[in-house]
């Protein structure tokens, strides 16, 4: 295990950004298809376009953006007598995070349904609980790594701690149906079985 961690570090510093892209990718993959198995879906019938959706924001579009924005909060240095761990945890979780929060529901929803109807209620609906939570569950883990965790395992550390934990509870926000899509959805239906009964 530990010539495997000493191989991961080495390759993590000389290709810092494809290892940080191909382990947020891999892990997403792993959370997503466990989060499904956990729900009682066979491994056969599983939702492979969800996955491959939850791997794409981690690995492709997350994991680029976090290797960049751990590098900026770090030349961010103290401001008065604020410490600099404190002020770099300050502007995350005034921009980045809520940002990253918009992206996420927009990403997810628009590569599922791609409707605006449906975004639209992905957003009014499912934003709003995942800020709530992010905002609870996102600074405290923040702070110790920007305070104990070297620069460049700070990506690792997030994949690890808040892309399998309160990633699971963020893919599951996500993948619900918001109940403004599915109403008009359900409405139709309704009425074309009544118009079906009626021809007959």
């Amino acid at each position: 295990m530990l010539r495997l961690l000493a191989r991961y570090d080495t390759v993590l510093q000389t290709h810092p950004l494809p290892t940080k892209m191909a382990t947020a990718g891999l892990l997403s993959t792993s959370t997503d298809l466990a989060l499904q198995s956990t729900a009682g879906v066979p491994p056969l019938e599983q939702d492979h376009h969800r996955t491959a959706r939850q791997a794409i924001w981690s690995g492709v579009i997350m994991a680029p953006n976090l290797h960049v924005w751990m590098n900026v909060l770090a030349r961010i240095p103290s401001l008065f007598s604020i410490p600099a761990p404190l002020l770099r945890l300050a502007v995350d979780t005034f921009t980045f995070m809520p940002a990253s929060h918009v992206a996420y529901v927009a990403f997810l929803s628009t590569a599922a349904h791609g409707s605006a109807a449906h975004i639209e209620a992905d957003m009014r609906e499912k934003l709003e609980p995942l800020l709530r939570a992010g905002y609870a569950v996102i600074p405290p883990v923040m702070l110790v790594n920007l305070m104990v965790v070297p620069l460049r395992f700070r990506v690792l550390f997030i994949n690890t701690l808040l892309g399998v934990g309160y990633g699971s509870y963020m893919n599951y926000v996500i993948n619900r149906r918001a109940a403004a899509a599915v109403e008009p959805e359900a409405k139709e239906r309704i009425r074309a079985l009544a118009r079906r009964v009626s021809y007959a």
